[in-house]
């Protein structure tokens, strides 16, 4: 057994020469299939970790031995000068390969927290975390205004890359769809600046589309740019998503419920929408933290877990 400790030690952070420790209650691990790769979302942010590690006691946080990276957040800053972040529940593969020189093939990868979704875009760098983290949280660039960022186009690529699924009524920005990129802080301490997304889960499909889950909004479907396609929340039985998988066989998007007592969901790609309450008596008034899909291999079939709140987990097969 190996122990991640996710956390910087001394002089590995230039503003933080001492070390930080910032994710301190993990949400989600994320296995990447088929690579050396483990994301993990936390109350502050996310990190990647190397799945073979096989831990260091004594490393004290140092970045050649502690086996992670942390860590990336789309968060935003009030005008307080408080960092607005946490609570990343959504954590997704992306669909869409990028493949370097030597003929490997990187992903990106989505996270949803609290307040912002991100594609942190470590395919497209082609496995670089740390050039991804500047593609996620770029504020401004270097030589460039911050109360105005429209002649810096990297800093306008970032900002759309901090994805507001569910629009607060006052962003970073004063009016960027409409090429308004002065700055406009919300305050954190008045409510009516905030429509917290609270993203509970994310669900990427074949063609970069994107199910993005709610705990407290429910489900909406953007594309692989973050633009709105669809809202779902209507044909579900409750707004408070707590879980979202896709499912390899058809695209088809399954959902589990944070409320107790309404099962899962089915969303299939024509339109179709099933609801599934025969759970088990054990878990039928349990409420639905996680879905993982099980793909079907040459000796078995394709299975959904599904992780209820009260510790149970229940595995699912069949159409």
């Amino acid at each position: 057994m190996a122990h991640y400790d996710i956390f910087s030690g001394p002089g590995m952070v230039g503003g933080e020469p001492a070390g930080r420790e910032k994710l301190c209650t993990i949400y989600r691990i994320l296995w990447q299939r088929g690579t050396n790769n483990v994301w993990f979302g936390g109350n502050h942010g996310f990190a990647f970790g190397f799945a073979d590690y096989g831990g260091n006691p004594g490393c004290n946080g140092q970045r050649g031995c502690s086996g992670n990276y942390e860590h990336s957040h789309p968060g935003i800053n009030d005008r307080h000068g408080w960092l607005i972040t946490g609570g990343y529940y959504g954590i997704a593969i992306d669909t869409w390969p990028h493949t370097d020189g030597a003929g490997n093939t990187f992903f990106d990868v989505w996270f949803g927290g609290r307040t912002r979704t991100t594609r942190f875009r470590v395919g497209e760098e082609l496995g670089d975390f740390w050039k991804a983290q500047v593609r996620t949280e770029l504020y401004v660039s270097s030589g460039h205004n911050a109360g105005n960022i429209a002649d810096d186009p990297a800093a306008q690529a970032a900002f759309w890359n901090r994805m507001d699924i569910w629009p607060d009524p006052v962003s970073e920005r004063r009016d960027a769809a409409n090429g308004n990129w002065l700055s406009q802080e919300p305050d954190y301490r008045n409510p009516s600046d905030w429509v917290f997304d609270e993203v509970s889960g994310i669900a990427v499909l074949a063609n970069g589309d994107a199910w993005i889950g709610s705990s407290t909004n429910g489900l909406r479907l953007i594309d692989h740019d973050g633009h709105f396609i669809a809202d779902a929340t209507d044909v579900l039985p409750t707004k408070s998503v707590g879980a979202l998988a896709k499912d390899p066989t058809d695209d088809s998007v399954w959902i589990g419920y944070r409320d107790a007592g309404f099962g899962v969901s089915r969303i299939k790609p024509d339109g179709t929408v099933l609801h599934y309450l025969a759970l088990g008596d054990a878990q039928k008034n349990s409420a639905v933290w996680d879905i993982q899909v099980q793909p079907a291999t040459a000796t078995s079939k394709r299975r959904i877990l599904v992780a209820f709140r009260r510790g149970s987990v229940g595995v699912y097969d069949g159409d």
